[in-house]
Formats: C-alpha cells, sequence, structure tokens
C-alpha cells in the first residue's frame, strides 16, 4: 500500500513538472520513508496515513492485551496442572496404602480361618457338621480346604445330603481356580 501510494506521489510529481527530484529522493521515496509522503503527500493521504497509524496502535494493543490474557492462562493453567499432580500423587499413595491394608486384612482373615479350622477339627464330626451347615457356604468352603482331607471326609459324612453336595461343589470350583 506505501509503495503504491510513493508511486502515485511520484507520478503526481513528475506529471505536475517537478522533475528536480535527485535519484538519492527517489530512492528515499521508493524505500518507503514516511517524511517522503508526509512532506509532498496530499491531505487525504496524510489522512489516510494518520489513520493507518492509530488502526496499527490501536491492534498493537489488543495484540498486547490479548498477550497478556494468554500469560495469564498459561500461569493459571501450570498452577492447575500442579495441583492436578498433587492430587494423583495422593490419590496414588492412597490407593498403594489401601492395597496394603486389603493385603493385611486377607492375610487376617486367612489367619482366623486357620484357627477356626482348628477349632472345627478338635470338635467332634457331628458338631462340627452342624455348624458348618449353618455357616455361609464361602466360609464353610474355607474352613474345610484348611481342614486335613481325613478330618473334612468325617465332617462332610455328618452333613445332611445337599449341604454335603453344595459344599462339594463350590470346594471343587475352588480348587480350579
Amino acid at each position: 500500500m506505501r509503495r503504491l501510494i510513493h508511486i502515485a506521489v511520484v507520478i503526481i510529481m513528475l506529471g505536475a513538472g517537478m522533475f528536480w527530484l535527485s535519484p538519492y529522493r527517489l530512492d528515499k521515496v521508493f524505500a518507503g520513508t514516511v517524511p517522503a509522503i508526509a512532506a509532498t503527500g496530499t491531505v487525504e493521504e496524510r489522512r489516510l496515513s494518520v489513520n493507518l497509524e492509530q488502526d496499527r496502535a490501536k491492534l498493537q494493543a489488543e495484540f498486547q492485551q490479548r498477550a497478556q490474557q494468554l500469560d495469564q492462562r498459561e500461569i493459571e493453567l501450570k498452577t492447575l496442572a500442579e495441583e492436578v499432580e498433587k492430587k494423583i500423587t495422593e490419590l496414588q499413595k492412597m490407593r498403594e496404602s489401601l492395597q496394603q491394608l486389603v493385603v493385611e486384612k486377607n492375610a487376617a482373615e486367612t489367619k482366623r480361618i486357620k484357627e477356626l479350622g482348628m477349632i472345627y477339627a478338635k470338635m467332634s464330626p457331628a458338631q462340627s457338621a452342624v455348624l458348618l451347615a449353618e455357616l455361609d457356604q464361602k466360609l464353610a468352603v474355607a474352613i474345610l480346604a484348611g481342614l486335613s482331607p481325613k478330618v473334612s471326609a468325617k465332617i462332610m459324612d455328618n452333613l445332611p445330603t445337599p449341604t454335603a453336595t453344595r459344599l462339594s461343589v463350590a470346594y471343587s470350583t475352588l480348587a480350579e481356580r
């Protein structure tokens, strides 16, 4: 746009008989120097030049404002990312803690079931059968699994047939796992 204005100014000057421009001055006009336009430009050209400068200044101000907003947003995102990382770390620690608690709970349950199995092994097979028939199927199978086959057989022999069958099936699927 500037180049066209410069060319138009030169043509106007040349057309008006202003051949006094030296090659040095033409180089300045074509190089895009503003003083050449301001000194030789028309009122309309100067108005356009001022409007362009104002628009450029406004765009620069908007650009700087947007850049500041982006910088602010970037800082906020970094802060949020750090907070998320801290939360993730906390959650991972809690998860590990919960996993450890589950392992400890399972170990304690296994120990208690073995102790319960020893108690049932010391009872008479008939009394053990009555108690096992009333227990939860998983617990009954776990107790039977912890007993020796000889003691388990005596207890199963004293169980009602449907209960013995149900526990046998559950025990066999336990053995397959």
